[in-house]
């Protein structure tokens, strides 16, 4: 038995698996990449002690920029600070390969789970540019509003600073769930807010819709 076959063995909570896609290109250079790299240690935090989702939330980071297309961290049965990623801003946006990564990574999850005779909750997939895809994202961003619409997931977008593409931003996301504006670089307080979000997932049961707490703390209005 490999070693993620073991840790699912030793701990049979239903699992929420989570892509966290991130724009790295080079206009979030500076401030907004350090308050995003703070942003996710915090997640990482909250997580990690929170009593219930620490054994049922797991995460992939998925960059898009810096390198093209990169998994900055695979799918891993325990969130751990010290396994929380330091990104990089540099390149262009590749937001429609980093859809289609994340698409995928999920899928090779549920199977594992499935394989593994673990229950999982609606996957998550979260992405967040301050700009727009220079690459093709038609096809990939079609295939997640389908799985949107047909209550397979959980597809969020969100928008950051001045330079957000929001025509093409809306058309990635799904018509009922619009992409939201971060105000200013309050990363942080997203990211308090998505592990308050996958709290309420965690206490809940796989076949339950959960309603998302408010985003006034950190959605630009």
């Amino acid at each position: 038995m490999n070693k993620n076959a073991l840790s699912l063995f030793e701990n049979p909570a239903p699992r929420c698996p989570v892509a966290l896609l991130l724009d790295t290109s080079s206009s979030m250079s500076g401030a907004p990449i350090n308050a995003l790299n703070e942003g996710i240690l915090r997640f990482f935090q909250e997580i990690h002690t929170d009593e219930v989702a620490r054994f049922s939330v797991e995460t992939t980071i998925i960059s898009f920029g810096d390198g093209g297309v990169r998994q900055a961290l695979p799918f891993t049965a325990t969130i751990d600070p010290v396994r929380a990623p330091r990104l990089r801003a540099n390149g262009m946006t590749p937001m429609g390969g980093a859809i289609d990564l994340g698409l995928r990574e999920i899928h090779e999850r549920r199977k594992f789970y499935k394989r593994n005779g673990i229950s999982a909750f609606k996957p998550w997939m979260v992405v967040m540019s301050d700009g727009g895809p220079n690459d093709n994202w038609t096809g990939p961003a079609e295939q997640a509003r389908r799985l949107s619409d047909e209550n397979a997931l959980v597809f969020l977008g969100v928008g950051i600073g001045d330079g957000v593409d929001w025509d093409t931003f809306n058309e990635i996301m799904p018509v009922n769930r619009p992409p939201k504006a971060l105000d200013g670089i309050k990363f942080k307080e997203f990211f308090e807010w998505l592990s308050d979000s996958l709290h309420q997932v965690s206490v809940s049961s796989p076949s339950q819709n959960v309603s998302l707490p408010p985003t006034n703390g950190w959605e630009a209005i």
